[in-house]
């Protein structure tokens, strides 16, 4: 069996475990993902007498918070998580944790129990009380995953960024097929001629053409192959800029309204 918790209630837990120097507990709640694992999703604190070895719960502030879900509508069932430090002990199951977790709740089905300490060792148990009762221990895990602000950050990226390695065609975007064999010599000679003699007018931008598709295909770049800089305008869409006995050629497209510049130091 496998509980895992949520950013947000692995935070809380934290920060109640670490905030209080003695023991410290409260109500969690939970949706059950699949046979083998529990989700729990949020920890609550109450008003409670504690020590160094034990907590004592308000009843009374249990009750109205019970009571209030229920008014809003809220399947109480879920709230089915207890949960506690050992402070600065180790992290096990104590008579007193059992004689809880038995009498504390009102439930029928189950109830994840999770400890916690100082150190933030965690210990969990699932204990099931229909169609008969028993205990399952538990490991667990955090999420550090959120699916929707992954789902907003994607859109986002494909939304205001553009590669300078791939065109746009309709919806999907396509990355430039491989150099074929003559082009792949025909870039050789190029890359020894630029780095020799330096490039100009079309062979520059023949150049530029096999770099962007060979770089696009898997090449390895050299570390200082971009570097950014103030360009200087000319013609053909094109911008030289001179910088420590190096000009960069760079190249502006623009596909389907979007904007993608590629820069070469080229060595004069």
């Amino acid at each position: 069996m496998k509980i895992l918790l949520t950013q947000k209630a692995y935070l809380k837990l934290k920060y109640y475990t670490q905030g209080c120097e003695e023991e410290i507990s409260g109500i969690g709640q939970s949706e059950k993902i699949d046979k083998e694992t529990i989700r729990i999703t949020d920890f609550f604190l109450f008003k409670q007498e504690v020590s160094g070895a034990s907590t004592d719960l308000d009843k009374s502030e249990v009750a109205k918070f019970y009571q209030e879900q229920n008014k809003k509508g809220i399947d109480t069932s879920n709230y089915n998580v207890w949960w506690h430090s050992h402070c600065d002990m180790g992290t096990f199951w104590s008579s007193t944790d059992d004689s809880t977790i038995d009498t504390a709740f009102l439930v029928d089905s189950y109830i994840v129990a999770i400890e916690s300490n100082h150190k933030l060792d965690f210990k969990a148990r699932v204990d099931v009380f229909n169609p008969f009762r028993f205990t399952i221990e538990a490991s667990v895990e955090i999420e550090m995953e959120d699916k929707k602000l992954k789902k907003n950050i994607d859109k986002e990226i494909k939304d205001k960024v553009s590669s300078g390695f791939c065109y746009t065609k309709g919806e999907a975007e396509q990355e430039l097929e491989p150099l074929t064999p003559a082009e792949e010599l025909e870039f050789d000679e190029l890359e020894t001629k630029q780095y020799s003699d330096g490039l100009i007018g079309k062979e520059a931008e023949r150049y530029m053409e096999l770099y962007d598709k060979a770089y696009s295909t898997g090449l390895e770049k050299d570390e200082d192959d971009y570097f950014s800089g103030r360009p200087y305008e000319i013609n053909e869409g094109r911008a030289y800029e001179l910088n420590e006995g190096k000009i960069t050629i760079t190249k502006n497209d623009t596909i389907k309204g979007r904007s993608v510049v590629r820069r070469k130091k080229i060595k004069i």
